[in-house]
């Protein structure tokens, strides 16, 4: 076979990976539930009211996947960073976000913006199990932030 035939399989096959991988992203995200919210700002915290809030969230192997892609190979192309989606009653609204590996973590963090999501992606005892998650979002000079459960986005 010539190197130009192999080339052209190789290209294929990352071709279709790449597909699948979109394809997987875009169409497969898991409800994420929150348990507990508390609104802080420089007068104290509270807790708050849940409500009907939850977040949809791609597999977080595809997420990684994703955010790597869009940073480091494909930045000059034009390939979107991933996003998640943040819901309510009112629906969703997506927020473009990188998601890292960090030890037995995934950072997931807003760009330019002031928002980050830290899923456990290990089991560390029944106090932390694997998928447990908080989420802090700003809102002028107050943070919001969220704790609850996403096992099933990071099998």
């Amino acid at each position: 076979m010539s190197r130009r035939v192999a080339a052209a399989f190789a290209v294929a096959a990352i071709t279709l990976t790449e597909s699948n991988m979109a394809r997987a992203q875009a169409g497969e995200s898991f409800k994420c539930d929150y348990t507990r919210m508390i609104i802080c700002a420089s007068s104290g915290c509270k807790d708050g009211e849940i409500g009907s809030a939850y977040l949809l969230v791609p597999a977080i192997r595809l997420l990684t996947a994703a955010t790597i892609r869009a940073d480091r190979v494909d930045r000059f192309n034009g390939v979107p960073f991933p996003t998640i989606q943040r819901c309510d009653a009112k629906g969703c609204s997506p927020v473009v976000v990188r998601a890292a590996l960090n030890g037995a973590f995934v950072n997931i963090s807003q760009d330019n913006g002031a928002y980050f999501l830290k899923i456990l992606t290990v089991d560390l005892a029944e106090r932390n199990p694997i998928g447990d998650f908080v989420e802090v979002a700003t809102t002028f000079l107050s943070t919001i932030t969220y704790f609850g459960s996403c096992k099933t986005a990071v099998n």
